[in-house]
């Protein structure tokens, strides 16, 4: 089990991880500059910028086998994070991503969930067609995964739908968060911090933008589908003490790139970009994002 507190800035998942047994492939061409000499580890990890000051940014990389091992990893370290402190709070996102990582949870003997403060990332505002809804809520999604196989005390953003900020308060009351757990989206939000999200940004309802309407819902009829969500603000996604990202498959190589670039500052442009500048950020991701195939 890891160690989320641990000192050491390299012997551990958030500030470095175990070193695994090496072992040689073809060269690829990795977004992150982690092969060296066609040799890279069983799992990889890496400063996104290594000469950059530690104060300023200490996002790293850990790159798995697959996704399922990315999953796996991420259940590790929110068992370590119920180990070390029972009463956390933790915000945890919905998708296709963090399936794996919800499966190991289900499956993960000996956690004590009694004390734990559950909240979602991210929610739908039901649309006002007056048409039976065909989307699932996140709610309906939290308790299906993980919520309702656990205990705790879970907080549904259905009961502050008009009292956004309420629910950030609730999460920082007690210097929460203590983990957040995200996904990152093709655009580069981040829960559902829409590009032109600053990084000060609050809870808030938001316009959902036209290709996350797109990615989320296919060819569901227009007026059936939510066009707005609320979400938990960056601000206090910043303000959490460790982040998790959880990021695999080839489609998100490009938005990775581009958000994680250590030549590039942070921008409104990619909201998941601020990500880089918090300071135990943890980025778990797949082969097929780490080593490309061209």
């Amino acid at each position: 089990m890891y160690d989320l507190n641990s000192a050491s800035l390299q012997d551990n998942a958030f500030h470095g991880g175990p070193r695994g047994q090496t072992w040689r492939t073809s060269s690829y061409a990795s977004p992150f500059g982690v092969n060296k000499q066609d040799m890279l580890k069983k799992d990889i990890e890496k400063d996104i910028d290594a000469n950059a000051a530690p104060d300023t940014r200490e996002a790293r990389i850990l790159c798995k086998k697959s996704a399922t091992e990315v999953g796996l990893e991420a259940a590790r370290l929110v068992a370590s994070q119920l180990e070390q402190k029972p009463d956390a709070s933790i915000v945890f996102p919905t998708g296709n991503t963090p399936l794996p990582m919800y499966a190991a949870l289900r499956e993960m003997p000996g956690l004590d969930w009694s004390r734990t403060q559950l909240f979602q990332l991210d929610e739908y505002l039901p649309p006002n067609s007056g048409k039976p809804a065909q989307y699932e809520s996140f709610a309906t999604f939290m308790h299906r995964e993980l919520w309702g196989h656990v205990g705790g005390m879970k907080h549904y953003f259905q009961d502050f739908m008009q009292i956004p900020q309420a629910y950030e308060r609730l999460l920082t009351q007690n210097e929460g968060p203590d983990l957040v757990i995200l996904g990152i989206g093709a655009n580069g939000h981040v829960a559902f911090n829409e590009p032109g999200s600053t990084p000060d940004s609050p809870t808030r309802v938001i316009e959902l933008a036209d290709e996350t309407i797109r990615s989320n819902f296919g060819g569901i009829e227009r007026q059936n589908f939510p066009k707005q969500a609320i979400t938990l603000g960056l601000k206090a996604i910043l303000g959490a003490k460790k982040i998790i990202l959880l990021a695999t498959g080839e489609s998100k190589i490009q938005i990775l790139q581009k958000a994680f670039n250590p030549h590039t500052p942070p921008s409104i442009d990619c909201p998941a970009s601020w990500l880089k500048v918090h300071r135990n950020t943890l980025i778990i991701t797949d082969f097929k994002v780490c080593f490309p195939v061209d």
